[in-house]
């Protein structure tokens, strides 16, 4: 029993101390951004990386802007801008965007440093943890073959609890006369 409270409070400090990181991380860059729109560095060029990696942490979504030019005789030129793809852009939509962006990311994370303490969020982590397995690895959950997964891997889930509930005392015992024999 010490080693798992040992082990979930590692984990606790894990969390909250990644997200604190990447919560700092992304007021930094959030600072060079505004600094670069108002002229004051060219430091925004080299943190695209490091921004496109923080946005998909935190489960920022793409956009696409339309964008249309004249180009001369009559014509005009039309197209969609992927914001992300295009990190930096001096465009306002774009410009909006990646401060809308930024601030949800913030936000994310925050919220993700707090739930380090929350006792609900655990609780929901442990009760529905297939499905939040099956988030983890990157199923697409709205998916029909992602629903019916996850109802049989709760069921599976559901099982294994109340047997390790019931026979709790039987489980570790023989775990223990295992490890004994090794």
């Amino acid at each position: 029993m010490k080693y798992i409270i040992i082990g979930f409070v590692c984990i606790l400090l894990y969390k909250f101390l990644s997200n604190l990181y990447y919560y700092h991380a992304c007021k930094r860059l959030k600072s060079i951004y505004i600094a670069w729109i108002s002229g004051e560095n060219n430091n925004c060029m080299y943190t695209k990386a490091k921004v496109l990696k923080l946005f998909k942490r935190a489960h920022i979504k793409d956009a696409a802007f339309f964008q249309s030019e004249h180009v001369g005789y009559g014509q005009i030129a039309s197209y969609n801008i992927q914001a992300m793809s295009n990190y930096p852009l001096l465009n306002e939509d774009h410009m909006n965007y990646t401060i809308r962006a930024y601030n949800e990311a913030i936000g994310y994370f925050r919220d993700e440093m707090l739930n380090s303490f929350n006792p609900i969020f655990w609780i929901d982590t442990i009760i529905f943890l297939p499905k939040n397995i099956l988030e983890y690895i990157g199923a697409d959950t709205e998916k029909v073959s992602s629903k019916i997964l996850n109802v049989i891997l709760t069921a599976i889930w559901w099982v294994i609890t109340a047997f390790g509930v019931i026979y709790h005392d039987k489980i570790i015992s023989t775990v223990q006369d295992f490890l004994d024999k090794l």
